[in-house]
Parts: structure tokens; sequence; C-alpha cells
């Protein structure tokens, strides 16, 4: 899929099709993805806990109190920062948002579905997930984006340009 394709026609799925696991080819497509995301200072901040049984992906969906649906996804990516990886302080939250984005494009690439969660910086979901998944106290969790073939075709929208919102050479 072409780069502008892929960015603009890419929407939140929040059902999914019941199926197995993503192929090992696909997932680690998805991870290399992530993982060529630009960050400060090249220092890759990031750390990344894949979630694929059916209790686990069941029991984030309930920590995090979202949608039922997103449990039936093949997969779910928690994006995490090692605050010990980073450059300057906070760029972390940056560096993590270029790889969650990475990876949600690279999962439409590859005609699969995705939600990308916020988790990053709500205090209490980042203490609920990281206790969830035995984080240690150095590394946060910023978002878990769920992966799976959409239960609806993925339809086109049309990439809306909002001419009001560019400024060209000053405000």
């Amino acid at each position: 899929m072409e780069t502008l394709r892929a960015i603009v026609t890419r929407r939140k799925t929040l059902k999914y099709k019941p199926s197995g696991p993503l192929s090992k080819t696909a997932r680690t497509d998805l991870l290399r993805a992530a993982m060529s995301a630009p960050s400060a200072g090249k220092k890759k901040p990031w750390h990344f806990v894949v979630l694929e049984e059916d209790e686990a992906l069941r029991e984030l969906t309930g920590l995090l109190r979202e949608r039922d649906s997103l449990h039936s996804a093949a997969m779910a990516t928690v994006v995490c920062a090692d605050a010990k990886e980073q450059e300057h302080m906070g760029h972390w939250a940056i560096d993590c948002s270029a790889a969650t984005q990475n990876l949600i494009l690279a999962a439409h690439d590859k005609g699969l579905g995705s939600a990308w969660l916020r988790i990053f910086p709500s205090k209490s979901r980042m203490k609920v997930v990281g206790e969830f998944l035995d984080l240690p106290d150095h590394v946060s969790a910023f978002s878990v984006v769920f992966v799976g073939e959409a239960k609806q075709p993925l339809t086109e929208r049309a990439a809306a340009l909002q001419a009001e919102r560019a400024h060209w050479g000053r405000w």
C-alpha cells in the first residue's frame, strides 16, 4: 500500500473476527515497523509486550474498561517506555507515539484492523497496566494497540483537509 493512502485511509477498528493468532511473519513485521520509528538521540526507549491469549486480552480489555469486542482481536501490543533509555527527560512519550503510529500503519498495510488505546498520561491506567504486566518501576505503559481481522470490511474514508488549520509563512 502506498504510504499516503495508508495514512489517509486508516481507521480505528473496534470489532474483530474470531481468528487464530497472526502469523509469525505478520507479528514480526508489525514489531519491526514499530521499532523503526524515529527517536530522540536514537535511544529507542521502547519495549513491547505482546499478548495473544484470549484470557489475557479479555483481562486487559476489562482493566482498561474498554469495549468487550476488543478482546476478540488476534493480539494486543502494549507499547512501554523505559525511562532509563531516553535522551532527554520526557522524550519517551514522543518516541512511543511514533512507534505506536508505525505499528497501526503497518497493520493497515497488511489489511488488518487496529485500535490504538491511550494509557499515558493517565496515572491510574499506567498503574493498572504496569501491575498487570509486572513492569519494572522504570518502565511505563504508554499505549496498547489491538490488532486483528476486522469484522466489517475496512472501507476508505475521505481524508478531510482542514484548510483553516494550515498557516503558510506565519500564523
